[in-house]
């Protein structure tokens, strides 16, 4: 926290001087904690001097109410104001900048405002949309004064939202809670029809669920891990050899770290982190059983559980050539048992992804 000094109390002690403005003892004593810097007076009245007139604090004035919320978010750490100053950010005032509103925000999230963790997640999933777009073209605002769309970062803040309840229920509002669940749920599909890196899928499976109750046991953890850390290697590998070389070593460690989470902790996964976790495993069962016909069986197994799947399901394309989750997925479990020679489960595929359809 910088000097606590406040620079424009001599405002707020000429109105003390000037009897004539004040009608009540408590109009007196808010005025005297204003002089005195106290940051939720001072937001009290800058929010007031920013809206209107009024017969306390006079006429309105925008500029002077920006300056004591940033004395209050600025020099005192005070979470509303920084929250108060991100939406007018947000607003336009003074001008247009998802990017100082964002920083503002979080901010705020940091000592747990609840509407600003929300916030900060919405402008993070939204990045520079087409109506900022526009304005940018049109020079009425400016691309630097925006920041690019970051999923996971969304997912990381929209999660503390969600749970803020569950550790500090003290600072959580039920309608922001409810928001934010629905705010992570249009997340979950969009992070299942995004090309995403291999680090931005190991960070969104850590923050991509609901409830402190969903949170990785140590077991789990250590396989999503070892899983990812050896993903890299393996993607490190085909890179530096122009895809010429594929570490089979690498893909059965995955495999197998893959098919314990799975199975082990499957039941304490959230819809995102079992959908990541089977796409994953998917990619290097195809090309292991493509070595290997050992691997076909688990191959149609979690092919199939990837396109039945409550995130998958929902990613299916409607004309031919668009791809989708469900309908590769689907056409991928069918292949393999069909190579397997089981017929049935091949046609039980078919049926199940013909009634989805």
């Amino acid at each position: 926290m910088k000097s606590s000094k406040f620079a424009h109390g001599e405002f707020f002690q000429s109105l003390l001087e000037d009897d004539s403005s004040i009608k009540t003892q408590p109009q007196r004593e808010f005025l005297v904690k204003c002089t005195q810097g106290d940051p939720d007076s001072i937001s009290k009245a800058a929010r007031e001097i920013i809206s209107r007139d009024g017969p306390l604090l006079g006429k309105q004035n925008v500029e002077f109410g920006l300056a004591l919320y940033k004395y209050c978010a600025d020099e005192r750490d005070h979470a509303d104001s920084q929250a108060r100053l991100g939406k007018l950010y947000l607003e336009g005032i003074p001008i247009l900048s998802p990017r100082r509103a964002l920083e503002y925000l979080q901010r705020a999230g940091e000592q747990g405002h609840h509407s600003s963790l929300y916030n900060a997640c919405h402008i993070m999933a939204n990045g520079i949309s087409q109506d900022y777009t526009e304005l940018i073209a049109q020079g009425k605002a400016m691309a630097s004064e925006f920041v690019d769309r970051d999923l996971v970062g969304s997912l990381a803040y929209c999660h503390a939202a969600v749970t803020l309840h569950e550790n500090y229920p003290e600072l959580a509002e039920d309608h922001i809670t409810k928001v934010s669940l629905q705010a992570m749920e249009v997340l979950y599909n969009t992070v299942v029809m995004s090309d995403l890196s291999i680090r931005e899928v190991a960070d969104a499976f850590i923050f991509g669920c609901t409830s402190a109750k969903q949170s990785l046991s140590q077991d789990a953890l250590e396989l999503w891990t070892d899983a990812v850390t050896s993903l890299l290697r393996f993607n490190e590998t085909f890179v530096e050899t122009n895809g010429s070389h594929q570490d089979e070593q690498l893909m059965m460690t995955i495999y197998r770290n893959l098919k314990m989470l799975v199975e082990n902790h499957g039941p304490n996964l959230s819809d995102l982190q079992m959908y990541l976790a089977l796409d994953n495993l998917n990619d290097f069962l195809g090309p292991l059983a493509g070595l290997n016909d050992t691997y076909l069986e688990d191959a149609a197994i979690y092919a199939e559980r990837l396109a039945f799947s409550s995130l998958c399901m929902k990613s299916y394309a409607v004309s031919e050539g668009e791809g989708a989750c469900f309908n590769g997925a689907a056409a991928s479990a069918i292949s393999y048992y069909r190579r397997q020679g089981n017929d049935a489960g091949a046609e039980h595929v078919r049926l199940l992804a013909k009634e989805h359809a």
